[in-house]
């Protein structure tokens, strides 16, 4: 449990009754709750008290969600509304009931062409739109793309998206700024970040998805860190040695270090990802 937030669970939060805690991060505790006007489930993100404190931050955070609710995409989580009610902040979404895609990656290595047609080409789509609307996620990985009952993937957790002018500036203390292991080198070093970096999450999730590992590795988020800076590209045929020569030529544009040296766009990066064969020619 985040410090400072108390368990919602059984209690109500105005016409949203809560039932089940699902999880936490640094940013958010998310619920299962009925919302009792229309007794449908949904997943609440209640965001943690540290962020809620500063009134320019709250404000800043409104009006990023409403720029991630303009997001009409199949593939895409959705923003039903967004309140505060004594104290308490929170964001209203549609309850995912399918699990994540982690669920699916951590059971090792996966075929590459479900892997691409089931998860990875829809979620390239998502990205793709909420760049074009200016929005870069910042935290791309396999835990923030949900699975609806249906089976489609959803990009989720938007939570450190930036827009444009005025976007929100997540540097508070004790809150991390996306996931080591897929983290950009520019980001990890804390400098600016546009949709090339959503770019080389993707890739990692690329990597680990056909690998069974990420692209680097260590005991700690530092030197996971420490590696993504200064360790040159893996190779994923050394890992997984049925895997084409085109992924590895592949994984070294969409993992440079400098972010001018990777696809500018989504779309150009699905057009190189079509070029490399699901196999290694034998």
């Amino acid at each position: 449990m985040i410090p400072g937030v108390r368990d919602l669970t059984g209690t109500s939060l105005g016409r949203y009754e809560v039932k089940e805690r699902l999880g936490a991060g640094g940013m958010a505790v998310v619920y299962r709750a009925v919302q009792s006007s229309l007794g449908r489930e949904v997943a609440l993100k209640v965001l943690a008290p540290a962020l809620t404190e500063d009134d320019e931050f709250l404000r800043r955070f409104e009006n990023e969600a409403r720029a991630l609710a303009s997001l009409d995409h199949p593939n895409i989580l959705a923003i039903i509304d967004f309140d505060s009610i004594d104290g308490t902040t929170f964001l209203t979404m549609p309850l995912a009931r399918g699990g994540s895609f982690e669920e699916v990656v951590e059971k090792g290595p996966m075929d590459p062409g479900t892997a691409w047609t089931r998860y990875l080409r829809p979620v390239a789509d998502a990205l793709g739109h909420a760049h074009a609307a200016g929005i870069v996620h910042r935290d791309v990985k396999p835990a923030n793309v949900l699975v609806h009952a249906d089976g489609r993937p959803l990009l989720a957790d938007f939570g450190l998206a930036r827009g444009g002018a005025g976007a929100i500036q997540l540097t508070m203390a004790g809150i991390s700024i996306g996931t080591p292991g897929y983290m950009a080198p520019e980001q990890v070093l804390g400098k600016e970040v546009d949709s090339r970096a959503d770019i080389y999450a993707y890739a990692a999730m690329i990597f680990r998805a056909l690998t069974g590992r990420l692209p680097y590795t260590g005991d700690s988020a530092i030197e996971i860190a420490i590696a993504t800076v200064r360790e040159p590209i893996p190779s994923a045929t050394a890992i997984r040695h049925e895997l084409p020569d085109e992924l590895d030529h592949f994984m070294v544009r969409a993992l440079a270090k400098e972010p001018s040296e990777r696809p500018a766009t989504m779309a150009e990066l699905v057009a190189l990802l079509n070029k490399v064969p699901q196999r290694r020619n034998m």
